[in-house]
């Protein structure tokens, strides 16, 4: 082959690379600017709902292999301002070939506001991965890792590990380990879960506005939670449970389920020793649960009860264990 020959295809490749690599480069600026578009559009949505949306600084970047949006102090409000959130930064990033799948990388300090109370979130990591089909979310996932909720100098929530899932027709997963929860008066039974899973579906669509307003939308509609499994263990006592849960006219919790349980007789001297359960209906209640228990062939007595949650009260089986009041929602 001639130095002339040669010489003609190296040129060719050279050129070919070029405008592959400006054409890609053309591409990329192309997704970008659908990216932002696409922000855009949404924030548009939830402002003519009655939203605030608001953040101080936006940068495009990521090229070559990814289409990121950085927003510098992020703020969300819902109507009426009854929530807000606002962190320190956010991104969110996609393939260039693939703006319908978002990873966002959450702030590690952020405060969400309702109802006049805050609260400060911290993560240690924190992501989430969506993905859109006809401008609609189809599916999405949450992952948390050490993070913690806190008001002001007060004891808060604390969570080690929380992974959840779900999709466009309501359902959702959840697994979390070791749960600790804020300080209570009457802490019965512990303030440590170490582990919880659920698996449920809402039903009903929950309308726009503040949350006692669409909660209640939804609720007279006929909206409620199916709740395909709830297993947890929580300080000596374990649960697992199916039923349907949804709120009654004083927005308190409204429930039926059906459970399995060990461990009650801890659960009870904790509710004794907290002075939620006066000793005399303890010891009638812990009879009556022991009498109903049967062996599960693993050596352990397993409890199966129906648990429900009517008028403000917690009842497992023949008893009364907890009253409640209405959920915190304004």
């Amino acid at each position: 082959m001639g130095m002339g020959k040669r010489r003609r295809r190296w040129l060719a490749a050279v050129l070919l690379g070029t405008v592959l690599i400006a054409g890609y480069g053309a591409y990329w600026l192309y997704a970008a600017r659908v990216a932002e578009d696409g922000l855009d559009a949404w924030l548009a949505a939830r402002r003519a709902e009655g939203w605030r949306a608001e953040y101080a600084e936006i940068a495009v970047g990521g090229f070559p292999f990814a289409v990121t949006v950085r927003l510098v102090a992020p703020r969300l409000a819902g109507p009426g301002d009854a929530w807000s959130w606002q962190g320190d930064s956010l991104a969110a990033s996609a393939r260039p070939w693939s703006l319908g799948r978002v990873h966002a990388s959450l702030p590690a300090t952020s405060t969400l506001a309702a109802n006049g109370r805050a609260v400060s979130v911290t993560l240690a990591a924190g992501g989430a991965d969506l993905a859109f089909a006809g401008g609609r979310l189809a599916d999405w996932r949450v992952r948390l890792r050490t993070a913690s909720v806190r008001r002001g100098e007060n004891d808060g929530l604390a969570i080690e590990a929380l992974d959840a899932a779900g999709d466009g027709a309501g359902g959702i997963t959840l697994a979390a380990t070791g749960v600790v929860l804020p300080k209570a008066p009457n802490d019965a039974l512990g303030r440590d879960i170490q582990d919880l899973a659920l698996s449920a579906r809402g039903l009903g669509t929950l309308p726009p506005g503040p949350p006692a307003q669409a909660l209640a939308a939804w609720r007279d509609a006929g909206g409620t939670v199916e709740v395909e499994r709830l297993a947890l263990t929580w300080g000596p006592a374990t649960l697992d449970a199916d039923g349907t849960l949804t709120l009654d006219a004083a927005f308190r919790p409204l429930a039926a389920f059906s459970a399995r349980l060990t461990g009650w007789g801890a659960v009870i001297e904790g509710l004794v020793e907290s002075g939620t359960l006066a000793p005399g209906n303890a010891a009638l209640t812990k009879t009556l649960l022991d009498l109903m228990a049967r062996p599960d062939g693993t050596g352990r007595r397993v409890l199966e009860v129906p648990v429900t949650a009517q008028d403000g009260r917690l009842v497992v089986g023949p008893a009364t264990l907890l009253h409640f009041g209405p959920l915190p929602i304004g």
